[in-house]
């Protein structure tokens, strides 16, 4: 399988839309090195949590 990426730079407030629109990444707050985002989508998108690198993926979605 081929994974698809993208690397950006955000302001706080600017959203990013995924999957025609069904998902959006909004970036609320920067400060630092740390950053809060949230992900706004339909419920029968499964949203993953936060996990170390080099973490497996499994147990990881909600």
């Amino acid at each position: 399988m081929t994974k698809k990426g993208l690397s950006l730079e955000m302001k706080v407030g600017e959203r990013l839309l995924l999957d025609s629109g069904r998902i959006a990444i909004i970036l609320e707050q920067k400060t630092g090195q740390r950053a809060r985002i949230r992900v706004e989508a339909e419920p029968s998108v499964k949203i993953g949590s936060p996990r170390p690198n080099g973490a497996t993926e499994r147990g990881a979605m909600r």
